[in-house]
């Protein structure tokens, strides 16, 4: 009888933390796969903006970022309609860089550095009542089946974001505080104007502007209002 295939780690997720996590596994020599139901590369609504310790870990990984991935930044600004306050880094630069982009480069890497990368793939936990009890012996393999095929695992990483099924097979959401909150983004072909990542404050939300190019930069608004429109983000930040 033939043998399911096996791994070390698995890892289900394939955005950023699943991808660096299987290259981090990878460099200290343990065979890993990622399983991740969507095709790269992956977007995201999010910021688009590393700071300098994130530029270093990922160098560690051996992706080393530069002007040409995005755009460097010196620091942060916060302000309101009243208020402004900024600071600059301490040392080095924090670079915006287009999700999608970002995405590519530690999907390449983790395949170069020996991931299994399975895209457009679904996983089905063991039985959950198998989460309740965990099993500390580092020999003991479990079956998850992916695509309804099965694979043994000794190692379960969770990177499935905010409907995470390893969260939830792991019993983790009796303990979760739910929390909403409604994110938008858009990008505008302009020349950024401030060495800074800018966060505005105001009565609905915030908005986060992030330079990604030299001719683009980011918006980001993020609010906890499910009614807010166009109208009150207007209200809350007039031209």
């Amino acid at each position: 009888m033939q043998q399911s295939p096996t791994t070390e780690a698995l890892i289900v997720g394939g955005g950023p933390a699943g991808l660096a996590a299987s290259i981090a596994l990878r460099q200290s020599g343990i065979e890993c796969t990622v399983i991740e139901a969507r095709s790269p590369s992956i977007d995201k609504a999010c910021g688009e903006g590393l700071m300098p310790d994130s530029r270093e870990t990922l160098a560690q990984l051996g992706i080393a970022l530069d002007e040409s991935d995005g755009h460097l930044f010196r620091g942060i600004r916060f302000e309101n309609s009243v208020h402004h306050v900024d600071a600059h880094f301490p040392s080095g630069a924090g670079i915006g860089v287009r999700r999608p982009h970002l995405h590519t480069l530690l999907a390449s890497r983790a395949e170069e550095a020996g991931a299994q990368l399975m895209w457009n793939s679904h996983i089905r936990l063991p039985a959950e009542d198998t989460a309740a009890v965990p099993d500390t012996n580092p020999e003991t393999y479990r079956t998850a089946f992916v695509n309804g095929e099965p694979i043994r695992f000794r190692w379960l990483i969770g990177a499935d974001g905010q409907a995470s099924s390893v969260r939830k097979w792991a019993g983790l959401d009796r303990a979760r505080t739910r929390s909403l909150r409604f994110g938008f983004r858009t990008h505008y072909r302009i020349a950024p104007w401030s060495e800074f990542v800018e966060v505005h404050w105001g009565r609905f939300g915030q908005l986060y502007v992030t330079p990604v190019a030299s001719d683009c930069v980011c918006v980001v608004y993020i609010t906890r209002n499910p009614r807010c429109d166009r109208a009150n983000i207007l209200a809350d930040f007039p031209e």
